[in-house]
């Protein structure tokens, strides 16, 4: 079984029997095949044996694998067919329920419907590539995506796109998101690699500062010098933009991020210090600017980009779409 990174927010074990399972259910380990060893699987995975040994136990529970003493754990589907009927019952009633209490068939479906998309597991969900040019902003995008559309989002670099297109084409993507700014190169770039196909949806947003951003640019004085801690080239040109379109007051220095520790130590009270969004950027260089400005008494805060509210309704529509046609 491959090395596998999980997603924070759900214990370590869950993911790895809902993996397990996931792979029962869809045929990728057959019924009676024989499940690697917890010493294998730990070291593969990179966990310890007692993750492992809880995995398995979990999915013992759930009918999905069987111990046998001294053999080992071996890949088993469990019968729900009486589950099933149980489960069908109760749904019958809570239908009739709700209808009863005033709410129309239509009104009834797109509830349930909700609510199965709320609980989706991880290998259910639409799988989408976010595409951008800076990765300044490139992973905070992508979660704020997957929260609110509810998807596997993964964040891809343009310029890794421009390297090669393979990265979105083998990449197994239900549908690629963009900016408005990169949807036309996007799907160039895509269909250069496949001879003119383009093999999934590609769907642009919106982009704009966050309010409390805008606030903070608004509260720069003409006394003051922002100092904006960048890397790559097109997210400076966007800062600058930005910056100018919002009328900011002070004096703007440009740094690069790597720079930015050294040049802060010549820094004064009449310094606002501007930190890329992502705060694991550059192994957690944001973070380790913000806490040198705290200790020194500088002001700094996050400029965060946030995707339009219409854009978020659009894809988490086109997103619930495409996951009823898999």
């Amino acid at each position: 079984m491959p090395e596998t990174k999980f997603p924070p927010g759900c214990p370590v074990y869950s993911r790895i029997a809902e993996q397990i399972a996931g792979r029962i259910e869809s045929g990728g380990i057959k019924e009676g095949e024989r499940l690697p060893a917890e010493r294998r699987l730990s070291r593969e995975l990179g966990v310890s044996r007692d993750t492992v040994k809880r995995a398995y136990a979990d999915l013992e529970e759930r009918g999905f694998i069987k111990t046998v003493q001294g053999s080992g754990s071996y890949a088993s589907r469990p019968d729900l067919s009486g589950e099933k009927k149980r489960v069908e019952k109760l749904l019958r009633e809570a239908v009739y329920e709700l209808n009863s209490s005033g709410l129309t068939w239509h009104e009834i479906e797109n509830l349930f419907l909700e609510r199965i998309w709320s609980c989706l597991p991880e290998r259910e969900k639409v799988r989408v590539a976010w595409v951008d040019c800076s990765e300044e902003i490139l992973k905070a995008c992508a979660e704020e995506l997957a929260d609110f559309c509810n998807a596997g989002v993964a964040p891809v670099l343009l310029d890794d796109v421009r390297e090669d297109a393979g990265i979105l084409t083998d990449g197994n993507f239900d549908m690629v998101v963009t900016t408005i700014n990169h949807v036309d190169d996007v799907k160039r770039l895509v269909k250069k690699k496949t001879g003119g196909e383009l093999p999934f949806e590609v769907e642009m947003v919106v982009m704009s500062p966050g309010r409390l951003s805008i606030s903070q640019v608004a509260k720069i004085d003409k006394r003051q010098t922002a100092v904006l801690i960048y890397q790559d080239e097109w997210y400076l040109y966007s800062m600058k933009r930005y910056l100018r379109e919002l009328a900011m007051k002070g004096r703007g220095e440009y740094v690069r991020a790597g720079e930015a520790l050294s040049y802060l130590e010549q820094a004064d009270e009449n310094t606002v210090v501007i930190l890329p969004q992502d705060s694991d950027y550059m192994e957690g260089l944001p973070i380790k600017i913000q806490q040198y400005c705290e200790e020194h008494g500088l002001t700094c805060f996050r400029f965060c980009q946030v995707i339009d509210n219409g854009s978020l309704m659009h894809l988490k529509k086109k997103i619930q779409e495409r996951w009823m046609k898999k």
